[in-house]
């Protein structure tokens, strides 16, 4: 069954892709620090986000480990990224193995996600991994999904990457701004679907 690793892996797939080199990435909710690690290790400047200080020492710890200095870590709401960048990504929930009645919540994550919209740079992507396993979660998912269902077609992208044949389990969406020159950036995101599969 696919499982948020399996997603996770899948994504860092798609993020080789569409993170160019010395590009700026945004880990909105960096919960345990393995995603802002794999973004660190391609992007020139990474800027992490979580509410709970638990998270952002995990994170710290886990980039002090690897060496690598060029993330700047805050610990504040997702609402309040405000940095233009090649690639926005958001793991949506609750830190695994600590307070789970501590998630993201909807009314600030669409804050979020309409700003990401705004800072994103041309060609850029947002990523984001939604978990419907819970009633926070639930909500949270439905609206990700009627906001992203509506982005316009003539500026934007929007891949959806789930289980099919359940209703539950986590869901990956891959939002991409497009422009007149985004051809290649679009056949690279099309071709890391394709071999993903």
């Amino acid at each position: 069954m696919l499982n948020s690793m399996q997603l996770t892996k899948w994504s860092h797939h798609l993020w080789e892709a569409l993170l160019p080199n010395g590009g700026v990435a945004i880990d909105a909710t960096c919960g345990g620090g393995y995603d802002t690690l794999f973004l660190a290790r391609k992007a020139k400047y990474v800027l992490a986000y979580d509410i709970q200080k638990e998270a952002i020492e995990t994170t710290r710890r886990r980039l002090e480990e690897a060496g690598l200095c060029n993330v700047d870590l805050h610990l504040a709401c997702h609402s309040t990224i405000d940095t233009p960048a090649h690639l926005i990504v958001y793991n949506l929930g609750y830190l695994p193995g600590s307070d789970k009645t501590v998630a993201t919540q909807f009314t600030t994550t669409m804050q979020s996600l309409q700003k990401a919209l705004e800072l994103l740079l041309p060609g850029g992507a947002i990523s984001i991994m939604c978990y419907d396993g819970h009633d926070v979660g639930k909500i949270e998912t439905e609206a990700v999904m009627d906001w992203a269902k509506n982005l316009s077609r003539a500026g934007w992208a929007v891949y959806l990457h789930r289980l099919w044949n359940t209703e539950l389990g986590p869901k990956t969406l891959l939002i991409q701004k497009l422009h007149r020159r985004a051809n290649k950036i679009e056949r690279s995101a099309d071709k890391a679907f394709a071999t993903s599969l």
